[in-house]
């Protein structure tokens, strides 16, 4: 019985770490994205000399070739400073809805994960 018991207790603290390391594999996911549209962002610049107009993966799923969001992920690029440098903007709405990670060329990369509430 007393077994039992501590089981009980042990489940009881276990499960809002649970839902913490999801939150937080969600939040990885997102700043990976956010780094894999930057590297091809960057190399498309260094072809063309022009980064993508501003979009999103919700209304253009393919604007850059070779970088994919990942499930329930949207990215959204935003072209800054008259085309020579860019933001990206990932959320997640699913899986993360009060977490938003940012990527700012100017800034040289990830900034400090923002969260947002509901």
């Amino acid at each position: 019985m007393v077994y039992m018991a501590l089981l009980g207790i042990l489940a009881i603290a276990a499960v809002p770490q649970i839902g913490n390391y999801r939150l937080h594999q969600a939040v990885v996911t997102m700043q990976s994205d956010a780094r894999a549209f930057a590297n091809v962002a960057d190399a498309q610049y260094t072809i063309s000399y022009a980064y993508p107009a501003s979009t999103d993966t919700t209304t253009n799923p393919n604007f850059l070739k070779g970088a994919q969001a990942s499930s329930g992920d949207v990215v959204k690029f935003v072209n800054t400073n008259s085309g020579t440098s860019y933001r990206i903007i990932v959320t997640n709405p699913t899986k993360a809805p009060t977490k938003t990670v940012v990527y700012d060329s100017t800034l040289n990369g990830l900034q400090p994960v923002a969260t947002t509430s509901n």
